[in-house]
């Protein structure tokens, strides 16, 4: 959980009225923008609707593809924790890549609790692509 602070000027920030401090929260399926008093959910993107994500030193931002309950735009959250953010998304998809990608085959998508990380294979999406700027970072998902 991260907190984080919208301007909401533009984009689908604007649109849905969005502003102020709240909570984000990186599920195993999905990034929740909850409120931070009462802790409810007011947005949740399920990560095949995010279309890319990244982060500067003080802002993480996503693209909501349109099937999202926000509907399509760009999201950016002011926040200290950006690259934390982007490390525990990119997580989260790479994971749920791989058990979409086991499941695909007919293997068992969840390993052994007590079994080595080591001895797991490394699967990788060639439509995964990432790009590298001076100050961004930004990665492309596969919808």
């Amino acid at each position: 959980m991260f907190r984080v602070h919208i301007i909401g000027k533009d984009g689908a920030a604007k649109r849905c009225h969005l502003g102020g401090d709240y909570q984000l929260v990186v599920k195993d399926s999905s990034l929740c923008l909850c409120g931070v008093k009462l802790n409810q959910v007011i947005y949740e993107w399920p990560y095949p609707d995010i279309r890319c994500y990244g982060y500067t030193d003080k802002v993480f931002k996503f693209v909501a593809g349109r099937s999202s309950s926000s509907g399509e735009g760009m999201i950016s959250v002011q926040t200290k924790d950006g690259f934390a953010i982007n490390e525990a998304v990119h997580e989260k998809v790479r994971l749920m890549k791989k058990s979409m990608d086991l499941e695909s085959r007919g293997e068992n998508p969840s390993p052994p609790v007590d079994s080595p990380k080591d001895d797991q294979p490394d699967y990788t999406d060639p439509y995964s692509v990432e790009t590298h700027a001076t100050d961004e970072t930004c990665t492309y998902m596969n919808q």
